[in-house]
């Protein structure tokens, strides 16, 4: 009874600890993407809420994402039309999401 109680703490504890993480590369995401003139809205999640720059149609980066087989939601309709919700999971995730910004 006492070992089942110890892996049951052990297990929350490492799933506190991935969703910390998670939300630290999601910030990260979120800083680098504002640096590329992303508009991004703020985010306690693991994904990020954001609007390319000017010039840059939302369902186009959803595209050329898309091409990179990275997938993220786009919205058409008002009165989020041409925001994209971005999701990061891993820190490979996160990496091939800057990379393939940056390229386009």
């Amino acid at each position: 009874m006492i070992a089942e109680g110890i892996i049951a703490a052990v297990r929350a504890e490492s799933i506190v600890v991935a969703g910390e993480r998670s939300l630290r590369l999601t910030a990260c995401a979120g800083i680098a993407l504002f640096g590329q003139d992303f508009e991004v809205g703020p985010s306690a999640a693991n994904f990020l809420f954001v609007k390319p720059p000017a010039g840059r149609h939302g369902a186009a980066v959803a595209d050329a994402l898309r091409e990179r087989r990275i997938l993220v939601r786009r919205y058409d309709l008002d009165p989020i039309a041409g925001w994209l919700r971005i999701t990061i999971g891993t820190r490979d995730q996160h990496d091939r999401l800057l990379e393939a910004l940056k390229e386009m």
